[in-house]
């Protein structure tokens, strides 16, 4: 009697420790299912993909369509760069309907906080017990760089084509999209948009401006000919902005001499580089006699000149072409 009471009691015992064991066990799945097998782990493999630069994974993990557009931010360190400022992200399910669940990422991009919605899907499950979810899929984010005057623009460190001064580029989400230009004549100061939504459609305006080495060739070129209008030992040098006319007879050498060169400003407008209208000064020397009294007298004559010039830029190089109104004979 004493034994059965013990085997009882042992058995008892052994019930006890099985459910005790099979509660933590199925607590343990809860928990590990729950951290670590969670919705929000697509997310997660989603984001660790973009920082390393692994465009092909995420686009798997991501499930989405690509529409047309140039792929250059979808991998490498222009896809690294484009999360390089990414930080403080927070994942987080905010809606759950059976099988279907939104994550949402919270997170600061390029200094600024902002959030990403993402939808997942359960689609089965690993090792029985762990549930599988994968990110929904949507359509890349395209982003256009418009960049008039120029047929390329540097994005996130890469080179990519702009055929008429406009590119759309793909790219994940969440993204930082950077795009800027420096060649030797033209420039634009870098610009950015910050992509956060999976179906954006974003865009940066650049702003074509001269460097230093476009003014200055300019500059020389306008010096060179005015230079050569100044050494013609006319009244009225042909194709030039000054001259001079006189009633009186011209007896001296007649020399002309460039007080003030213009100074070119230059811009990009209406689908074309264009130089303001220039002005400058030119003096006159020379002797001139009355043709009543026969007196003959020196004649130093400033004259304030202006006029304008066109600009043809072809690949690195600047041609300026005057455009001169006045009179075309020689004194």
């Amino acid at each position: 009697m004493r034994a059965t009471r013990r085997y009882r009691r042992a058995a008892l015992l052994w019930v006890l420790a099985f459910l005790g064991v099979l509660v933590i066990a199925v607590a343990v799945v809860t928990t590990v299912n729950a951290r670590g097998y969670g919705p929000e782990q697509a997310v997660r493999a989603y984001l660790s993909a973009l920082r390393d630069g692994d465009g092909a994974g995420a686009l798997g993990m991501l499930g989405a369509a690509v529409p047309p557009g140039d792929p250059t931010l979808l991998t490498g360190d222009p896809l690294r760069r484009s999360v390089e400022s990414l930080s403080d992200v927070e994942l987080s399910v905010t809606s759950r309907t059976g099988d279907d669940a939104t994550v949402t990422a919270r997170y600061r991009l390029d200094g600024r906080t902002d959030s990403t919605a993402f939808p997942v899907r359960r689609t089965g499950s690993s090792w029985i017990f762990f549930d599988r979810w994968e990110l929904a899929g949507s359509t890349l984010p395209r982003t256009t760089v418009s960049f008039p005057g120029q047929d390329r623009a540097r994005v996130n460190g890469a080179i990519v084509a702009a055929p008429g001064g406009r590119a759309t580029l793909l790219s994940f989400a969440p993204a930082r999209v950077t795009a800027g230009w420096s060649g030797k004549l033209m420039q634009a100061p870098e610009r950015g948009t910050s992509v956060t939504g999976l179906d954006d459609n974003r865009s940066v305006a650049l702003q074509a401006r001269p460097t230093t080495a476009m003014v200055t060739a300019v500059r020389d070129q306008l010096r060179r000919v005015l230079d050569r209008c100044a050494g013609q030992r006319v009244l009225a040098p042909a194709g030039c902005p000054f001259y001079h006319f006189s009633d009186k007879a011209i007896t001296g050498p007649v020399t002309w001499r460039i007080t003030r060169y213009p100074e070119p400003t230059i811009a990009f407008r209406a689908g074309a580089w264009r130089v303001q209208p220039l002005t400058g000064r030119a003096e006159l020397t020379t002797r001139e006699t009355d043709l009543f009294s026969g007196v003959e007298t020196e004649l130093r004559a400033a004259q304030d000149f202006s006029f304008t010039a066109e600009l043809e830029v072809t690949g690195d190089v600047v041609t300026v072409r005057p455009r001169v109104a006045g009179p075309e004979t020689t004194g």
